[in-house]
């Protein structure tokens, strides 16, 4: 409408000959600086954003901030200097940008909220910049409240707010971004001890969330809304669950640092309904919880957790990296690392009632009271391919890894496990359940100890074990490297090599079951190679060099049904390649109806049959 107003008055001035009156009376001039051509002005040239002033001592246009939004026409930049302002502001339907200097500070008094955005009929649009808020109190925000509307906070910083929910920020249906923001020593009584934020969509990057408190997420507490916090650090913050964060939803947290979070109940670091949303690419380390989850927990999620670093996080039961309860989440290339959960089970991760992926993790110096020095996987059905365990500890089954699945299946496949450790059973890996059966493939087992099945561990249900390695696993008592105690084993194309027990220092083999045996060799093993009380069916197989009676509790298979006894010629034993030599014994000797990769007769060892050449 101004434009508008110009335009009607420099056309007046135009109209009119030379020499004659404009449209109202005036001269027309027709001078020769005259622009006669009717031409509108330049829509194109920007117009200086109208700039209103507020100090505190006088000095400026306005002695508060609510004066000067309330004189400021739309679009301003209220400049406010670096006083401190005791009140305050609420801005409805407006479209402004607060822009602090000079250390500017809003302070609520501890009695009422800082700063309200808020949007009854028109929508507000507002920016505030360098703007330091404390002190305030309310039911929703204590610092700042927005409702409605489009919210941009740079270089802000929120402290010592109280409020039943976000004692910091709380928002509703809000378009929020905030950038390079503080939320520091902020108490909720309710959800969001720094922020809560509800519906909408959330930004954030570059932000810091310190010592807040609240009931879930003391650092913050997301709902409903959609958005990103990256770049951000969420530090020594303390709630019920979700000590460092809580969120849901469709909801990506990426790129951040998680460190000295402490939940009563579960998820120190983060928590929540994942969803469909992503945790990715973030550091977690030395948070703590009372109960479960101390790095990370989360619920019904179905998103993906991917490239994490969790490491050093302590719970007083379960899962000290990261807890997942029900949903059917993808868990790929995160790095878990001197986890502890010091009362339960699962030092690095623990997974129930899932149909998780898992893939491609690495767990590392990990341990439990209980079971699952790395990894516990509890009535579940997750698959899990690609994950290293190593120097993991349990203090009962599961050095590695326990499983513990009535009536389910699982997979586990291309896993490596390096010098695990359990006080009971499986040093790398021990299953329990019943009705469960078991599929493995292209498993390394090396180093691993326990008191019974030093490499595996398993008891009830059914195996099914092709391609793998084990090499100088332990046992105490009996199973160097196999402990199985189940109805039904198969065990096909497996190298069992350098292991050590009391008895079965390859295998021991109980129950009431059978076992089918093909393809496989038995070679250096310390102490009575196979130690069997089931019936046991041995084909296709090479049992050479073992220290003691090589097959005990059955009779001797060598000599027949393709069985034989010669030195397999591996690559290097010593440094672990179990590949066969070209002149190898081994080679082609398998059962003739399993083939290699290539169509030949299958080779006998790890690496023959159709996915030999898989790994």
């Amino acid at each position: 409408m101004r434009d508008m107003g110009l335009w009607i008055v420099l056309l007046a001035g135009c109209v009119g000959g030379p020499g004659g009156e404009g449209l109202f009376g005036g001269g027309g001039g027709g001078g020769p600086d005259d622009d006669d051509s009717g031409s509108p002005p330049d829509s194109d040239v920007p117009v200086e954003p109208v700039v209103v002033t507020v100090s505190a001592d006088g000095s400026a246009d306005h002695v508060t901030i609510q004066e000067a939004v309330d004189a400021a026409p739309d679009d301003a930049i209220i400049e406010i200097r670096g006083d401190a302002y005791a009140e305050t502001v609420v801005i409805d339907g407006r479209t402004l940008t607060l822009h602090a200097v000079d250390g500017a500070v809003l302070d609520a008094g501890g009695d009422a909220r800082g700063l309200e955005v808020v949007s009854t009929s028109t929508r507000s649009v507002v920016t505030v910049e360098g703007l330091t808020i404390v002190r305030g109190q309310a039911d929703y925000g204590g610092g700042m409240w927005c409702q409605d509307a489009t919210l941009s906070l740079v270089d802000v910083r929120i402290t010592d707010g109280r409020a039943s929910h976000g004692a910091g920020i709380a928002s509703s249906n809000c378009t929020l971004s905030m950038l390079r923001v503080e939320l520091v020593d902020n108490v909720s009584g309710g959800d969001g001890g720094g922020g809560y934020f509800e519906g909408g969509s959330l930004d954030v990057d570059e932000s810091r969330f310190a010592s807040n408190d609240g009931a879930d997420g003391g650092g913050f507490y997301v709902t409903g809304a959609s958005g990103v916090t990256r770049n951000s650090v969420f530090e020594n913050n303390f709630g019920h669950v979700g000590g460092g964060v809580w969120f849901d939803g469709n909801y990506t947290f990426t790129g951040n640092t998680v460190f000295g979070n402490d939940a009563r109940w579960t998820g120190g670091g983060f928590a929540g309904y994942l969803h469909s949303g992503e945790i990715s690419d973030n550091e977690v380390y030395e948070n703590t919880c009372g109960t479960d989850g101390a790095g990370g927990f989360t619920e019904a999620s179905t998103g993906a957790v991917l490239r994490n670093h969790i490491h050093d996080n302590v719970a007083v039961d379960d899962a000290g990296g990261l807890r997942m309860l029900y949903g059917g989440a993808l868990v790929e290339d995160n790095v878990f690392q001197s986890n502890v959960a010091s009362g339960g089970d699962g030092g690095a991760m623990k997974v129930s009632h899932n149909a998780c992926e898992l893939r491609n993790n690495i767990y590392e110096d990990n341990q439990a009271d209980g079971w699952g020095g790395a990894l516990e996987i509890d009535d579940d059905v997750s698959y899990s391919t690609g994950n290293v365990f190593r120097r993991n500890q349990a203090g009962s089954k599961g050095g590695g890894v326990h499983m513990n699945m009535p009536y389910w299946n699982l997979e586990l496949h291309d896993s490596v496990f390096e010098d695990n450790v359990s006080g009971d059973c499986g040093g790398g890996i021990a299953f329990d359940g019943k009705l469960f059966h078991l599929e493995t493939s292209r498993l390394v087992m090396t180093g691993n100890q326990a008191p019974r099945g030093g490499g595996v561990c398993a008891q009830m249900g059914t195996l099914t074990l092709e391609n793998g390695i084990f090499a100088g696993n332990v046992a105490d008592g009996a199973g160097g490297g196999l402990y199985l105690d189940l109805s039904e084993v198969s065990i096909t194309n497996v190298v069992l090599h350098a292991n050590h027990a009391g008895e079965g220092a390859a295998m021991a083999l109980r129950g009431t079951g059978s076992a089918h045996v093909s393809d496989s060799i038995l070679s250096a093993n310390l102490g009575s190679a196979v130690a069997s009380s089931v019936s046991t069916d041995w084909r296709y197989s090479d049992a050479w060099a073992n220290d003691g009676a090589d097959f005990i509790g059955m009779s001797d298979p060598t000599g027949r049904n393709g069985n034989f006894v010669e030195d397999p010629l591996f690559v290097d034993a010593d440094a672990g390649d179990f590949h066969l030599q070209s002149s190898s014994p081994a080679i082609n000797a398998g059962d003739p109806d399993r083939v290699d990769a290539d169509g030949s007769r299958g080779d006998v060892g790890a690496y023959g049959g159709p996915e030999g050449s898989g790994w």
